[in-house]
């Protein structure tokens, strides 16, 4: 692929094709991670209808625990790990539909040679 670029422009695709590859394995990692924190808070019964509050009550910064709460340090923690795995879930979400619209709608153009489109669908008349 690196053979239709000029020289000059390779450089810059591979540095591209680098740090993409490096962010993708960077970004399950800390899938695996903010996913254990969000089981945890979850299991600690932290995600509840008034979790908000419990943000807005905790006015020191300490971790310790008051009246069986934790901390604002650790309820931003909890907070910020599930909002972090909703938006990863719908950026997935969104690039999985934009390859999979490209996919047909590069398969619609005429000029593709039929090699590359894949299994034309017909209508099949049912009777003899």
């Amino acid at each position: 692929m690196l053979v239709l670029f000029q020289t000059g422009q390779a450089i810059y695709l591979s540095v591209a094709a680098t740090t993409l590859t490096a962010e993708i394995i960077l970004q399950f990692l800390l899938a695996y991670m903010m996913g254990h924190v969000a089981h945890f808070a979850r299991q600690q019964g932290f995600y509840v209808p008034g979790f908000s509050d419990m943000i807005l009550s905790a006015r020191d910064t300490d971790v310790t625990e008051r009246e069986g709460q934790p901390g604002r340090d650790a309820i931003l923690m909890y907070a910020g790990a599930l909002l972090w795995l909703v938006v990863v879930a719908f950026t997935l979400a969104v690039v999985i539909k934009a390859i999979l619209d490209v996919n047909v709608a590069i398969g619609n153009f005429r000029w593709v040679p039929q090699k590359f489109r894949g299994p034309r669908r017909t209508r099949i008349s049912k009777g003899g």
